[in-house]
């Protein structure tokens, strides 16, 4: 006998384009939604369903994000979703490469005791490898600052405690002499400043037509660490991750 589907997937469009691997939290933590799905519901009674997006080289077969929702029966109803995805984002060799992907919805339920699925590809999405950035939006260069690392906190415990008594000396303002201690141990550590040779700040960062085609490369604080230096943003990023990691809270200018 035909049992014909009770759910289809009559759109699905991703809220952003192109997405950038380094504002994954972001995209966790804002209030704008991450998707829009359309599904059509042809049950006589509501039907509770699973919806699910798996977003290529960001999440995995086996973990992606999924929000359960009850359709109202015979109804088309459009879900604003929001998503989640797994720490290590960051951390494999493929994300340091930009790409073409194709996200995917699917939609599960049951339907008289069977498990049924529905699933449709998105629109082509460009995702930027997990150093890259635009200028047209100067605040995306926060997600590249990571106070918590295990690698900035013990630079900034180190310093801290071997110096002491010099941010004694100044009871009226201890975050400037935090500041200024950071600061001088960067520089006797024989941190530099190299420019950019792809993407030179100077020649993307006037230019908001240029600052919003051309994807610039920023280091996270322990790639600059690696490195022995970096170009201005690059210092930028570690300079405010020591400074916040000393509890001294900081704006980017």
């Amino acid at each position: 006998v035909y049992n014909p589907s009770y759910v289809s997937i009559k759109d699905a469009a991703l809220a952003h384009n192109p997405l950038y691997r380094s504002l994954y939290r972001y995209y966790e933590l804002s209030t704008d939604r991450f998707a829009d799905i359309t599904l059509k519901n042809t049950a006589q009674e509501p039907l509770p369903v699973t919806v699910g997006i798996k977003v290529p080289t960001m999440t995995t077969a086996e973990k992606f994000y999924e929000e359960q929702v009850t359709l109202q029966p015979q109804s088309t109803t459009t879900i604003t979703m929001r998503v989640a995805f797994s720490d290590s984002v960051l951390l494999p060799e493929s994300a340091t490469y930009d790409r073409f992907i194709q996200p995917e919805v699917v939609v599960t339920y049951s339907q008289e005791n069977e498990v049924k699925q529905a699933s449709r590809q998105m629109q082509t999405t460009f995702i930027l490898g997990k150093n890259k950035m635009t200028w047209d939006d100067p605040r995306r260069v926060a997600s590249f600052i990571y106070p918590n690392h295990t690698s900035v906190v013990s630079f900034v415990d180190q310093v801290l405690a071997r110096h002491s008594d010099l941010v004694d000396r100044f009871p009226k303002i201890p975050n400037l002499a935090k500041a200024m201690l950071i600061f001088d141990t960067l520089g006797r550590m024989g941190i530099n400043y190299n420019p950019d040779p792809s993407t030179p700040f100077y020649k993307i960062s006037g230019d908001s037509t240029a600052a919003g085609s051309i994807a610039d490369l920023v280091r996270y604080p322990p790639e600059t660490f690696v490195a022995m230096g970096g170009d201005c943003d690059d210092l930028m990023v570690l300079y405010a991750s020591l400074l916040e990691a000393a509890n001294v809270e900081t704006a980017i200018l």
